[in-house]
């Protein structure tokens, strides 16, 4: 039995196990969202296929897995700022949220995600980034984006600004 007879039902079965836990969120029930969801998985499911094919052994399967993840996490956080950022300036609640971190946050998330995807892109090549990076922001778009739940979470109350000198 070959890594290939093994790989694909394995991780066929992970798939759809992450489907159903997913859909378990009722806002990913919706058609749009779950057909972003169905493909997020499909390439996800992919991605992992290729890696097991790919790796000699567990140091580089680790290895290149891990830099999957890193560049996969740190597009999310650099789409997570800019939903911040579009909230705060949709809302234009500038003074209840303290506006250069968000920047300085939304900056370092870009660095990071530009770093480990010139890391990921020495490792696996061009394909594999933009699966990678399809992922991550079909994974973004899964969600359903509501301006107020977010500015809430970095809302300090109507007294923030008073108690800074703003």
């Amino acid at each position: 039995m070959t890594r290939f007879e093994v790989a694909i039902p394995l991780v066929t079965a992970l798939a759809l196990v992450a489907l159903a836990l997913r859909f378990r969120d009722p806002a990913r029930r919706t058609p749009v969202a779950a057909v972003v969801e169905v493909v997020s998985v499909t390439l996800g499911a992919v991605l992992l296929v290729e890696l097991v094919l790919a790796g000699d052994g567990w140091a580089e399967v680790t290895a290149i897995s891990g830099l999957f993840l890193l560049f996969g996490v740190t597009v999310a956080s650099a789409l997570s700022m800019g939903r911040v950022i579009g909230a705060v300036m949709l809302t234009r609640r500038c003074r209840q949220v303290p506006f250069d971190a968000i920047i300085s946050f939304g900056a370092v998330s870009v660095v990071a995600a530009f770093l480990s995807g010139v890391m990921l892109l020495a490792a696996a090549g061009v394909a594999v980034v933009i699966l990678v990076a399809t992922i991550a922001v079909l994974r973004a778009a899964a969600h359903p984006w509501q301006v107020q739940p977010i500015v809430h979470r970095w809302s300090w109350g109507p007294h923030r600004g008073r108690d800074l000198g703003w």
